[in-house]
């Protein structure tokens, strides 16, 4: 199974978890830019899933043990204790946890090697958080995955034809010089190599 069919396969059990109760469930990148940031924090609540790495298994042979963060954002007008705790009105950061742990451990997404574990859950402490009025708790999840290999050399096609392009950048105060002609049979590129094997 690829990762991020794994990805995808959480992304949508935590959709089926939460319901209408959060805005947004989706994938994210393991380092967020700012801007990426304020998105989440602004759709709160939400909860967001992304992979954190790798690490060898032992056995099965192929099977690698894949470690997932899921990001739960809670909101609430009413001030830090209600982000922890809801009210009638909206989901707070500890059901938010305790949805996601119910749903997700013990969960084996279809074709993957085994079952998840859900191996921390824990509030991310961050001052960003608290000055945009939300709270974030974080869950690993740990999964055995066998990915899938790649093609057998014996079933691949004859290197026949070698194609590069060259751009090559400007150089210190030296200008750049004008594009090359499209009539110089090169496509835009200030240089190119094509070279044909003999088989």
């Amino acid at each position: 199974m690829r990762l991020a069919e794994v990805e995808d396969a959480i992304v949508a059990q935590l959709r089926g978890a939460f319901g209408d109760r959060v805005r947004e469930v989706d994938h994210r990148p393991d380092r967020l830019d700012a801007q990426q940031l304020a998105d989440m924090l602004s759709l709160a609540p939400s909860a967001y899933v992304a992979l954190l790495g790798l690490a060898r298994r032992q056995a099965p042979e192929g099977t690698w043990d894949a470690r997932f963060g899921v990001y739960l954002v809670a909101a609430n007008a009413s001030g830090e204790q209600a982000r922890r705790r809801g009210d009638a009105a909206t989901i707070g950061a500890y059901e938010m946890t305790e949805v996601a742990v119910r749903a997700l451990d013990r969960w084996a997404p279809a074709g993957a090697a085994g079952a998840i574990e859900v191996a921390t859950a824990e509030a991310l402490d961050a001052r960003a958080f608290d000055r945009a009025g939300r709270t974030v708790h974080g869950l690993v999840l740990e999964l055995p995955v066998a990915l899938p290999r790649g093609a057998d050399p014996a079933e691949l096609s004859a290197f026949v034809t070698f194609d590069a392009a060259w751009d090559v950048p400007p150089h210190g105060n030296v200008p750049a010089p004008p594009p090359p002609s499209p009539d110089a049979g090169l496509g835009g590129r200030d240089a190119g190599d094509r070279l044909t094997l003999e088989q």
